[in-house]
């Protein structure tokens, strides 16, 4: 799903995903830098913590073509229905 030349963001969640280790912080810039080594254009990476939060969601915003999410099933369909402009990848 991610094809070089888009750019790229990266969002994980700070809370089920750190308890259910899908997430947190050192994954999301781990997957980043891996990203970026394999030439891919990272341009973002973003720490929720509510992602599966509509409004809380809403409050941000994103340059990035291509949202790679590191959370639950819950925050990967917010993010989709908020963002429907862009594509979303479940990690």
């Amino acid at each position: 799903m991610l094809k070089k030349g888009k750019k790229i963001g990266t969002v994980s969640r700070n809370s089920c995903a750190r308890a259910c280790e899908t997430g947190v912080k050192e994954k999301m810039y781990g997957l980043a830098a891996r990203l970026k080594q394999d030439g891919y254009e990272v341009v973002g990476t973003d720490l929720l913590p509510m992602a599966c939060n509509i409004d809380a969601a809403k409050k941000t915003e994103y340059k990035d073509e291509v949202l790679v999410i590191l959370a639950c099933d819950s925050s990967v369909c917010t993010l989709q229905s908020v963002f429907h402009s862009k594509i979303s990848v479940p990690r």
